[in-house]
């Protein structure tokens, strides 16, 4: 038997998933939960192996997807990885959204500014 992977496919996440996002800021918070999910699954992958033998092997898988659920949302809210705001910084760059400016009352910047250093030269 063929194990099923826990990472649904684009076209199940399409399918039944969650909806498009209606601005760019839900575009990136989302592709952030996304990647950090998948980095987050990795780094637990064999985080229960040789636990649960027997009927509790279920549980283990269980277990698993609640942890990696939680360390998702906590990492993704945290905002420490910060992918979000690369984004959003990155698009504004191009011109794909407004230049940041302040948000709300509090004047906080949507779109932080960042440098982007020159390439090095390429070697031959």
């Amino acid at each position: 038997m063929t194990p099923i992977s826990s990472t649904p496919s684009p076209a199940a996440l399409t399918a039944s998933g969650p909806s498009a996002p209606s601005d760019p800021e839900a575009a990136a918070k989302q592709f952030e939960s996304v990647l950090v999910r998948q980095f987050v699954e990795v780094m637990t992958k064999d985080l229960f192996d040789g636990e649960g033998e027997g009927m509790l092997t279920g549980q283990a898988d269980l277990q698993r997807d609640t942890l990696t659920d939680a360390l998702t949302e906590h990492l993704v809210e945290a905002g420490t990885l910060g992918v979000a705001d690369l984004l959003l910084a990155q698009w504004a760059r191009v011109g794909h959204v407004p230049a940041s400016g302040p948000d709300d009352a509090s004047g906080a910047e949507l779109v932080p500014e960042v440098e982007s250093a020159p390439m090095p030269p390429r070697k031959k």
